[in-house]
């Protein structure tokens, strides 16, 4: 294994949400870059209500998000953590 993480479906059921969050988000910096660019031109633009999880479909429009350690390469569970980041 050279560095990456591995979906793991017991560490699913034994970490909390957050902690699977936690190592998600180290493991995959790309996803907090397109989520914080798509926010910051939402804003430019003078958009103020917008959804996490509408950022997170148009990642997936846009991209092919290549994500470490989880099932899904942009995980919805993680868009409310996104949000508050």
């Amino acid at each position: 294994m050279s560095g990456t993480l591995e979906f793991d479906w017991a560490d699913a059921w034994t970490r909390t949400l957050a902690e699977r969050f936690t190592r998600y988000h180290a493991a995959n910096p790309q996803v907090w870059e397109a989520f914080d660019r798509l926010a910051r031109q939402a804003v430019g633009v003078g958009r103020t209500r917008l959804s996490a999880k509408l950022f997170f479909e148009v990642i997936r429009w846009e991209t092919l998000v290549s994500a470490r350690g989880d099932a899904f390469k942009v995980n919805n569970s993680f868009s409310a953590f996104y949000a508050r980041l």
